[in-house]
């Protein structure tokens, strides 16, 4: 074991020059503070994508002004769109942003404090307010804050605060109430919609006096609240965010507390049929901190992440089958409470904001080949994998590694070696490697003293 232990430090000297997958992007400075170039007042509360390269991202700056940020290439570049409103006077006269919808690239809805929601349909160059029946509601300012808003199409979309369900079907001009499944609950935290009729409903309650009958349950309406049906997931236990890839696919994420001061242990439950049954497809500490997770969010229905405090990320490719650690480094000196969101719908690289004025995307996928290849000279796909890997070097220009390929597992052990061993840069076609003999891991790909890792499933 000494021995592994030293090959491992050893190997580990030369993984300085392994490109991390997550790569933090430029965001425009704060109009409220120029100077600050790290954005560390700007704390974002959604974000959303049109398409594979129109996203718009909600928050607010210094938590007093309303701020969005736009990209249009996927997520490499954020630039502000709707400024801070510096002399807006009174706070609930211009709420703060609470969540976001982009259903197209010119329509957007965000929802806010007090029962409001900010809409744009000409992709931001203007934006209206509309008071919903909730801001006229005489209630705890926390009950009417709008903190999920879905939109199914431009003109159709269903939001939600605390305790009230609203619906709209003319872009957001116009919402009403639908009636909830029950006048007692507490708590809704969680909306989805799937056609203009078909809506779930997560909710919870908090009672003194008697037990709580919808503490873990999931409602489904498919004639827009007329008639509800429930589901329980009282098995999974208290979850946090959901999010449904179809209208049979979901996950919820969360924590179990571990019995040590706020700590949690984090946890996946996920469905395949519509809500109607709930399995746990992850429940383990997060590293480098046990916390829960608190965002997840797919591309697909196997295509997911993730995410928690502190930089960790769980990414899976199969459904949540296998999820895979994924962490973004930081600094564990500096104080870093904010609760990330994520975003991976629509767009093909999912997209992470959980640090002071940081947007990352994750760069190993091909639809950032070009962009991954220009800065590091080669590029493994796929990742993860199951039987085999393919390394792709820009052939005869740095900064391409040259050299022999070699496998190494975490104790800097080589395990796998290509017969004839072939010599790099090779052809943009790639070098195929077959990896189907290998036990699921972590791997690392060495190319002279260039190192990439990947996992195999």
């Amino acid at each position: 074991m000494k021995k592994q232990m030293i090959a491992l430090i050893c190997f580990l000297l030369f993984l300085k020059s392994v490109n991390a997958e997550w790569i933090p992007v430029r965001v425009e400075p704060s109009p409220l503070f120029p100077n600050d170039s790290i954005n560390m007042n700007i704390i974002f509360s959604g974000m959303d994508c049109a398409d594979s390269i129109n996203c718009f991202a909600a928050g607010n700056d210094a938590y007093r002004y309303r701020i969005v940020y736009q990209t249009t290439d996927a997520g490499r570049n954020w630039n502000i769109l709707y400024k801070p409103d510096f002399n807006s006077g009174i706070k609930d006269q211009f709420p703060l942003l609470r969540s976001i919808a982009y259903p197209t690239i010119y329509k957007s809805v965000i929802g806010c404090d007090s029962g409001v929601v900010i809409k744009t349909g000409d992709g931001g160059k203007n934006w209206s307010r509309i008071n919903t029946p909730i801001f006229y509601e005489d209630n705890y300012p926390e009950y009417k804050q709008i903190n999920t808003v879905k939109m199914l199409n431009e003109k159709v979309g269903i939001a939600c605060s605390g305790q009230y369900l609203i619906y709209t079907s003319d872009g957001g001009n116009y919402w009403s109430y639908l009636s909830k499944p029950d006048s007692n609950m507490s708590s809704i935290t969680g909306v989805e919609i799937f056609t203009p009729e078909t809506i779930y409903i997560r909710v919870s309650c908090w009672t003194i006096d008697k037990e709580c009958p919808f503490k873990f349950s999931l409602f489904r309406t498919n004639d827009l609240g007329k008639h509800w049906q429930s589901y329980d997931f009282s098995n999974i236990g208290s979850m946090g965010k959901m999010f449904f890839a179809d209208s049979l696919n979901g996950w919820m994420v969360g924590g179990d507390p571990n019995g040590i001061g706020d700590q949690q242990i984090a946890k996946i439950g996920a469905t395949k049929d519509g809500g109607r049954t709930w399995s746990i497809q992850f429940r383990d500490s997060l590293e480098p901190m046990v916390m829960p997770l608190f965002d997840v969010s797919f591309y697909d229905r196997n295509n997911g992440i993730a995410v928690g405090r502190i930089g960790s990320t769980l990414r899976t490719t199969n459904g949540g089958l296998n999820w895979i650690p994924d962490n973004i480094p930081v600094d564990l000196t500096k104080p870093y409470i904010i609760n990330p969101v994520t975003c991976f719908r629509n767009v093909k690289v999912p997209l992470f904001y959980g640090l002071p004025g940081r947007i990352y995307y994750y760069a190993s996928t091909s639809d950032v080949y070009d962009n991954y290849m220009q800065s590091t000279g080669w590029f493994i796909s796929p990742n993860p994998t199951t039987d085999f890997i393919n390394v792709f070097v820009r052939a005869g220009s740095e900064p391409a590694p040259t050299g022999e390929i070699r496998i190494y597992n975490v104790f800097g052990q080589i395990v796998s070696t290509p017969n004839p061993t072939p010599t790099l840069p090779a052809s943009r076609e790639g070098v195929r490697m077959d990896v189907s003999g290998l036990a699921p891991g972590m791997y690392f790909v060495r190319i002279g003293d260039r190192v990439q890792k990947f996992i195999k499933l």
